[in-house]
């Protein structure tokens, strides 16, 4: 992956802290910008301040507060965004709401990092 093309801006948002703050150093050693947040709430409230200022947006699914498909739906409604879905327990039903609420890419939890900045590259790029 050739790190000058990226200079694109990512939401991440995993109510794992520890695996945000992995996900979002990784991330920023392929060349992305990440902005993470451990609180939904709080990451669309950054969304909603600035919706122009994200390329793309990585979330877990199962997280409290706020599920990462009704996460996806708030930030639609506010601008079309490629989203990527993470997901420790992926089954037919939830790939299928995923693809109906227009997720562009499921990864299964856990992830590799590189495996990440590729389903990246290929929204972005």
């Amino acid at each position: 992956m050739d790190n000058q093309h990226h200079k694109k801006s990512v939401l991440y948002v995993d109510d794992e802290r520890a695996l945000v703050m992995l996900s979002v150093r990784g991330l920023k050693h392929y060349g992305y910008a990440v902005t993470g947040f451990s609180d939904p709430m709080q990451a669309l409230e950054c969304f909603k301040a600035e919706p122009e200022a994200y390329d793309a947006v990585i979330t877990d699914l199962s997280m409290p507060q706020l599920s990462g498909l009704s996460l996806v739906n708030k930030l639609r409604a506010l601008r079309a965004v490629p989203v990527i879905a993470l997901s420790g327990m992926i089954t037919e039903d939830e790939i299928a709401r995923c693809e109906a609420c227009g997720v562009d890419e499921v990864l299964a939890k856990p992830f590799r990092l590189d495996h990440l900045a590729r389903a990246l590259d290929r929204l972005l790029c």
